[in-house]
């Protein structure tokens, strides 16, 4: 009888052991803080947010979407809650839900406009670009289409205005529509037309060349672009 009871005694130890490491390991994997995105390579176990864009076969058919087309400087950036809810066009369709549900979390980057191509903004204005999410803040997501911009970077972007007047514009594609770009000091004119942009981002599959800016710039790129 003893030695039943002791062996009894030995399998509930074991159990319970057994049950409480388990119970561990649960806790670990569920509490684990979200990575951000740095645009370095990103941990795909790290939640992150994502959405449907259009996509675009050219780069004429990118610049005909697109309210402006600049080469910019990044100047700093910050992370912002903004309400991206469309108001009611009248008081009967009013209900005051807008207000309170449509907000989120975007880095809104200041940037030095150094050269126009197209759009109404002229070289020297600041203007700011947001994308969706976060790199800086462990609270908030960020994008896995985004790839963040980086302070001091110079860039060609593709930007569309936003229907709501107190958000800034934004990519017209995540993927399509940022450029980096070395300037050389004698400026644009000379760099070969044939010279290919370094897109920031490596899912992109548009080449945009030097050829192309000249041809935005001017109004004759065609359909027939990359």
């Amino acid at each position: 009888m003893k030695k039943i009871l002791t062996t009894l005694f030995a399998i509930c130890l074991i159990l319970l052991f057994t049950a409480c490491w388990s119970g561990s390991q649960t806790h670990g994997i569920e509490n684990q803080t979200p990575i951000p995105n740095t645009g370095g390579g990103t941990n795909i176990s790290a939640p992150m947010i994502s959405g449907d864009f259009p996509t675009y076969d050219s780069i004429a058919h990118l610049t005909s979407v697109a309210t402006y087309v600049i080469r910019g400087e990044v100047l700093d950036e910050r992370v912002e809650n903004l309400n991206v809810s469309i108001p009611p066009e009248n008081e009967e369709q009013d209900t005051g839900m807008y207000l309170e549900s449509h907000y989120r979390i975007f880095t809104v980057y200041r940037i030095k406009v150094l050269e126009v191509f197209q759009g109404d903004t002229s070289t020297g204005d600041i203007i700011e670009v947001r994308l969706l999410g976060s790199q800086l803040d462990d609270d908030h997501l960020p994008s896995a289409d985004h790839t963040y911009f980086t302070i001091g970077d110079n860039l060609v972007l593709f930007l569309q205005a936003s229907a709501l007047e107190h958000l800034p514009p934004f990519l017209v594609n995540p993927t399509q529509s940022t450029y980096r770009i070395v300037v050389p000091t004698e400026g644009l004119t000379a760099l070969g037309v044939n010279e290919e942009l370094e897109s920031i981002s490596p899912k992109n599959d548009l080449t945009l060349t030097i050829g192309d800016l000249q041809q935005i710039a001017d109004g004759t790129l065609g359909n027939n672009s990359r």
